[in-house]
């Protein structure tokens, strides 16, 4: 008996077992963390009878305290995670390192959970023998509710073991300088260089910031993204201007800076906007003939350009639905793009109404005059009478339009279309796996772990690419700050500094690592954690645009960069 309790005494005050800390603390000490979790997760105490009977003795529900606090910590510590096998759930373990880190505690070696627990109210300046009911500090607070249940639990298990008698644990060479720390001057050196290449620069475009990264033998290939470039044509009044707004959000030809090609056809592009669009009047009724000629000349001038990124890849067909039928004018241009080898979709627009346009198309414009017929509706109408018609169409568009490009164009219309997330994620993975492959590529041959920041280039450019194929806008006033976070995030994340602690709850799940302190990093394990890092942006990014209907501000990834990818905060 003497022995169970001593064993359970020191699962409480000394392992990470939750549930055995709070059923030897009293209930006064428990009060305010149960408050705070029933705040964060209050499903799961609602119409629970055990909280009902006793609301006010949460020394009677252990169990459901530890469990909520697994909860939170499973909903708080998305991303990384469960991107390297992990699994679906997390606990107070994870909780412990996450807040850890990102309070910046200096661990040096793999800690048991009681060395952070200390440490995180050494951090402000708490002694061992604390009051379980002090104030969750500020900076705790700042970290969101997670990390203020990981602060109580601290204060919690330091309570308990003073109540019951046990000697203050006590941090092994607190007041000496830690070990290593010529090392850790190293390193910390090492990262200053890298943030240097960015601090007072400024970046116009995610094209400049990924010039500015590549150096000699830096494989970033992957993050660049070649322009996409779409003709756009049919007769005046088609509502092609509508069409290309609905789609990407702007009309090219009003806002975009234009390079005539000929009177009655132009490029328009806008400086960082992944498509290029040849904007025509028009075929003008009455000289359908001399419309026709000016924009085969248009044509024929980008299919002679040497360079893919000049090229012609794609042309929209505008033809106005309410018309009901197909003339020959518009045949005529099929044809003339068709011998030309430019794939052609046929836009129905303004089709409010079936009247079987889709049919007469598919019948006069066989392919290879056009490959598919799609009727769409750019923009919303209210009819006489109060009837509403919103748009249609426009995703179809997107998905037929995205298949008939080349492969090494389609990330750029996925990036610049305003219609469907899907396309950018496939664009972002595609990102992901370049930079994955990259990173393997580069550590094919074993590099030290000190020697990490060889990789960081590959990182931030990775960041770039799947930022610009979501259509995360690059503004110049806060690009390079952008940068600087990123290359600080990273470049701390992956120092010897954070080996242990990071290493022990992250990088030791990816398959052949084992332990990294003072060894090498392979290819599995960069391609691995280059993977990883990847998904958890991404997962980010999807989550801000479905909760708040836009992609965030480069002030806001700065933000998420330095709170989940940044161990160990300035």
């Amino acid at each position: 008996m003497v022995a169970t309790l001593t064993a359970d005494i020191e699962r409480a005050t000394w392992g990470g077992d939750t549930t055995a800390l709070f059923a030897f603390c009293a209930d006064r000490d428990l009060l305010p963390l149960a408050t705070l979790l029933r705040q964060a997760e209050p499903d799961l105490f609602q119409d629970n009878p055990r909280v009902a009977h006793a609301p006010d003795r949460p020394s009677r529900w252990p169990d459901l305290l530890a469990e909520a606090i697994d909860r939170l910590a499973t909903r708080t510590l998305q991303g990384i995670g469960r991107h390297v096998g992990l699994g679906g759930s997390h606990g107070y373990a994870e909780a412990l390192a996450d807040t850890a880190r990102r309070l910046g505690v200096p661990v040096l070696r793999d800690p048991p959970g009681i060395v952070l627990e200390q440490s995180i109210l050494a951090r402000f300046g708490l002694g061992e023998e604390v009051a379980a009911t002090v104030a969750v500090p500020a900076g705790a607070a700042a970290l969101g509710e997670l990390a203020a249940v990981v602060f109580r639990v601290a204060a919690l298990r330091a309570r308990t073991r003073a109540r019951l008698g046990f000697a203050p644990f006590r941090l092994s060479g607190a007041e000496e300088p830690p070990a290593g720390a010529p090392e850790l001057a190293a390193e910390e050196g090492k990262v200053e260089q890298v943030r240097s290449r960015f601090r007072g620069l400024r970046f116009g475009s995610w094209d400049e910031l990924i010039d500015r990264l590549a150096g000699p033998g830096e494989r970033l290939a992957f993050a660049r993204m070649p322009p996409c470039n779409i003709l756009v044509c049919g007769k005046s009044g088609a509502g092609k201007s509508t069409l290309v707004n609905a789609v990407f959000g702007r009309d090219l030809a009003a806002t975009g800076v234009g390079r005539p090609v000929t009177e009655l056809a132009s490029w328009y592009e806008v400086p960082g906007f992944p498509v290029r669009l040849l904007d025509t009047r028009g075929l003008q009724p009455g000289d359908y003939a001399g419309s026709r000629a000016a924009l085969e000349a248009a044509i024929r001038a980008a299919r002679a350009e040497a360079a893919p990124d000049r090229q012609l890849h794609l042309a929209w067909l505008c033809i106005d639905n309410g018309s009901g039928r197909i003339e020959e004018a518009d045949v005529a241009l099929a044809r003339m793009l068709a011998e030309h080898s430019v794939p052609v979709v046929c836009v129905l627009t303004k089709g409010w109404e079936d009247r079987g346009m889709e049919a007469r198309a598919s019948e006069a414009l066989p392919a290879p005059l056009a490959r598919t017929v799609v009727r769409v509706v750019a923009a919303s109408k209210t009819f006489r009478g109060g009837a509403t018609r919103p748009s249609e169409g426009l995703g179809r568009l997107v998905e037929e339009s995205e298949a008939l490009l080349p492969d090494g164009h389609r990330g750029a219309f996925a990036a610049a279309q305003s219609v469907a997330i899907e396309p950018k994620v496939r664009a972002a993975r595609r990102v992901i796996d370049g930079a994955t492959a990259s990173a393997a590529a580069m550590a094919a041959t074993p590099i030290p772990f000190a020697d990490w920041l060889t990789l960081t280039p590959t990182m931030v450019g990775m960041v770039a690419g799947i930022s610009r194929a979501v259509g995360v806008e690059m503004r110049e006033d806060k690009a390079a700050s952008l940068a600087l976070s990123v290359v600080g995030a990273l470049a701390t994340t992956f120092t010897a500094r954070a080996a242990a602690s990071f290493a022990a709850s992250l990088l030791k799940m990816i398959p052949g690592v084992g332990t990294l302190a003072g060894g090498a990093i392979n290819a599995a394990v960069a391609g691995g954690l280059t993977k990883a890092l990847g998904e958890a942006y991404l997962d980010y990014l999807i989550g801000h645009i479905r909760k708040y209907g836009q992609w965030p501000t480069l002030d806001e990834i700065a933000a998420f960069l330095k709170d989940r990818w940044m161990p160990f905060r300035r």
